[in-house]
């Protein structure tokens, strides 16, 4: 029985030191930077999401794209109404596209990248909004509307592919993809 209480001590030790590295978060070599999981745009603004914004015949934008730094992982998703070739030049001057790009945190850093953007790097002529993630607005020179949310920026664009986009236009591609943000 004497033997018992320091076979039972040491096995303690180890399932409390086994458990706490188990629960500890990632880290990068030689830093102290914590891992975060992410969303591609594109699962995000999906083929049905455009759908129902504009309409069933959509076509997705062929620059689409993927990019990665040790910080960020940087996606984008578009699509944009599909019309046939012998669509009045008035109809094709009128549609609509929609598109996220998402600049996803990896580290502590890339995070912090992506909450300058809503503080010391944001635009002077940016509209502040509210409703959107953590924090929002609106930059009327690029017609886009920025997201912060969970340490990720969002950047969406809606409206008339020639043409401007409207804040209340972007508003309903927020509206419909904000909860998977």
């Amino acid at each position: 029985m004497k033997r018992f209480w320091p076979v039972a001590v040491v096995v303690v030790i180890l399932l409390a030191g086994g458990i706490f590295l188990a629960l500890k978060p990632d880290h990068k070599s030689g830093s102290n930077q914590t891992q975060f999981a992410f969303k591609k745009a594109c699962s995000i603004l999906t083929e049905a999401r455009a759908k129902q914004l504009l309409g069933k015949d959509v076509t997705p934008d062929t620059s689409n794209q993927n990019a990665a730094s040790g910080d960020l992982d940087v996606s984008s998703c578009g699509y944009a109404q599909q019309f046939s070739s012998d669509a009045p030049a008035a109809t094709v001057k009128t549609a609509l596209a929609a598109e996220i790009l998402v600049r996803a945190a990896k580290t502590d850093d890339g995070a912090q990248s992506n909450q300058l953007q809503f503080g010391l790097h944001k635009p002077a002529t940016a509209q502040d909004v509210s409703g959107y993630g953590d924090r929002a607005y609106w930059y009327p020179s690029a017609a886009q509307l920025f997201i912060l949310k969970h340490r990720n920026q969002y950047i969406l664009s809606y409206g008339p592919i020639q043409g401007a986009h409207s804040l209340d236009q972007t508003k309903q591609l927020a509206d419909l993809v904000i909860d998977d943000l």
